[in-house]
C-alpha cells in the first residue's frame, strides 16, 4: 500500500531554516558564557556559588532576545511552541558543546589551580562540619572527591549540567514567546 502525499500548498508559507540563526546565537552566548567564566576568574570569584547562577542570567537573556528576534524577524511574527523549543535547545545544545569543550581548556591550561581550590574549600566544609560523618566515612568522601576533580570531569559534568538547566529555559522560553497564528489553515 502506497503512502498518500499531501498536495503541496502553495499558500503556506514555507518555515524558515531553524540551524543558521541558531548556530549564529548559540557563538553569541557561548562567548557571552567564556567572558563571564574569565571575569569571575579573574576577579577570584570562582568559589562563590551565587555567581554561577550569573551565567544562566546570561543564558536566559539570549534565548529571550534569539527566540524574539527568530520570531519576529526570520518567522513573520508567528512561532509554535515546538519551533520555538527546536530552536532554543539547538542554541544550548551548540553552546553547550563549545563551552565544555573551553570548561575542560580553562581548568587544564588555563586555571588548574581552580580545581584545588574547589577541591580544598569542600574538604575544610566537610571537615568543619561532618553532618553525622565518621571519621572513616570523611576520608571515604574526601577520596571520592579526588577522583572526580579533574579537567575532563569538569568538562563533562558542564555538558551534561549544562544541557540539563538549558532544556528547562528552552521550555520557558518557547513557552512565552510561542506565538501561534490564529489565520494559518492547517495541513490537511
Amino acid at each position: 500500500m502506497e503512502e498518500q502525499q499531501l498536495p503541496h500548498d502553495p499558500n503556506r508559507p514555507k518555515l524558515p531554516p531553524i540551524n543558521p540563526p541558531a548556530i549564529k546565537m548559540s557563538l553569541m552566548i557561548a562567548g557571552m558564557s567564556i567572558a563571564y567564566t574569565l571575569i569571575v576568574y579573574l576577579a577570584h570569584q570562582y568559589t562563590n556559588n551565587a555567581l554561577a547562577w550569573g551565567n544562566y542570567v546570561l543564558v536566559l537573556a539570549g534565548l529571550f532576545l534569539a527566540t524574539k528576534n527568530f520570531r519576529d524577524q526570520d518567522s513573520g511574527g508567528f512561532l509554535s511552541f515546538g519551533r520555538a523549543f527546536s530552536f532554543c535547545f539547538r542554541i544550548i545544545l551548540f553552546s553547550t558543546i563549545i563551552v565544555s569543550i573551553y570548561s575542560f581548556i580553562h581548568f587544564k591550561f588555563i586555571a588548574p589551580e581552580v580545581i584545588t581550590e574547589i577541591a580544598d574549600k569542600a574538604e575544610a566544609q566537610m571537615l568543619d562540619n561532618p553532618r553525622g560523618m565518621s571519621d572513616d566515612q570523611i576520608a571515604q568522601a574526601l577520596k571520592y572527591q579526588k577522583m572526580f576533580m579533574n579537567p575532563t570531569f569538569f568538562a563533562v559534568f558542564s555538558f551534561i549540567g549544562s544541557l540539563f538547566v538549558g532544556t528547562i529555559l528552552s521550555l520557558i522560553v518557547a513557552a512565552i514567546m510561542k506565538k501561534d497564528n490564529v489565520n494559518q489553515i492547517p495541513a490537511a
